[in-house]
């Protein structure tokens, strides 16, 4: 088993395994592609020990914000509670991908061919009461933004009332 006095590159490996698949799924990654043996405790440990070195303040600096393009742009919203070591706390998600419906498909094509491509997702998430959330989230979709908007969400009044007010032209679709 591997011990605490890890290289640097295996360490930045483990993290970038970790990051694309479930943390058990690593030990076995890791001994097949390099025949060195992890335990998920350490991928784990590794893991966080990342996150906690990553500056604060590009971790709340807001992501670019989305370009109008061909095609809709997508808000996906939700919020939770979650509990913490501090008790339970509210946590609001959200996620904005452009769509670009493809050029024209032959006649040939079959029905299931795909119906376009989705762009890169941007994330905003943000514990604590929706206000902050909000406007992190509008950051990254500007209520004015010259794009047709749509809204997936659960229904919840808080996300209703607030896709009303910021994004009135948007269309929202409730799922469940």
């Amino acid at each position: 088993m591997l011990g605490s006095r890890t290289s640097p590159y295996l360490q930045a490996k483990l993290v970038l395994l970790a990051a694309e698949h479930v943390f058990a799924q690593v030990p076995p990654l890791v001994e097949s592609l390099l025949g060195i043996r992890v335990s998920t405790t350490q991928v784990y440990r590794r893991t966080q020990a990342a996150a906690q070195a990553l500056p604060a303040a590009g971790l709340d600096a807001p992501c670019p914000g989305v370009s109008a393009g061909p095609g809709p742009v997508y808000g996906m919203v939700d919020g939770s509670m979650l509990f913490t070591d501090t008790g339970w706390q509210e946590v609001k998600v959200g996620r904005v991908f452009q769509h670009s419906a493809p050029a024209s498909a032959p006649a040939s094509a079959p029905a299931s061919a795909p119906a376009g491509t989705m762009g890169p997702s941007q994330y905003v998430a943000q514990r604590g009461p929706f206000a902050t959330f909000t406007q992190r989230f509008e950051q990254v979709l500007p209520p004015d933004a010259a794009a047709d908007q749509v809204f997936v969400t659960d229904g919840a009044q808080w996300i209703h009332r607030w896709l009303q007010d910021a994004y009135p032209h948007a269309t929202q679709a409730v799922v469940y």
